[in-house]
């Protein structure tokens, strides 16, 4: 196995630990899941084969990430996939207010300039009864 694969191997798991073991999540039909900082759009593909969500949105900043998504994940695949080239910390000038049933944001929370204002912003585009899931990692030395 090479260390790629073992690395996304590690980050599946941790998807689907945050997701669907601590979330408690089994199945997201007639739901829209989205995920800041999708990066390459992998964890965001994962899921998607797994929960079958209704619609399925990756944002990121990146641009080149972003038509790597386009790329690998076409639309119809399994669901249907979008990708959003956006800065999170701006989600609502792509995304409708109170559109999201579910927001997923996983090791990316840290590299966002203004935390606050990523955080609004998902909170502007989730539904009332909306669930968001944070996870990162902390380095002793950061804290």
């Amino acid at each position: 196995m090479t260390f790629r694969s073992h690395f996304d191997r590690f980050r599946f798991q941790m998807y689907q630990y945050v997701v669907i073991k601590n979330g408690g999540l089994t199945d997201l039909k007639d739901k829209t899941l989205l995920e800041t900082g999708c990066g390459r759009g992998g964890g965001l593909n994962y899921l998607s084969q797994i929960l079958h969500p209704r619609h399925a949105i990756g944002v990121d900043h990146n641009a080149g990430q972003i038509d790597y998504c386009k790329k690998h994940w076409p639309k119809g695949s399994h669901v249907q996939m979008e990708f959003i080239v956006q800065d999170t910390e701006h989600l609502s000038a792509s995304i409708p207010r109170r559109s999201i049933d579910y927001v997923m944001d996983i090791e990316s929370f840290f590299y966002y300039q203004d935390k606050h204002a990523f955080l609004r912003e998902v909170h502007s585009v989730m539904k009332e009864d909306g669930l968001f899931f944070l996870s990162f990692f902390i380095q002793r030395t950061r804290l």
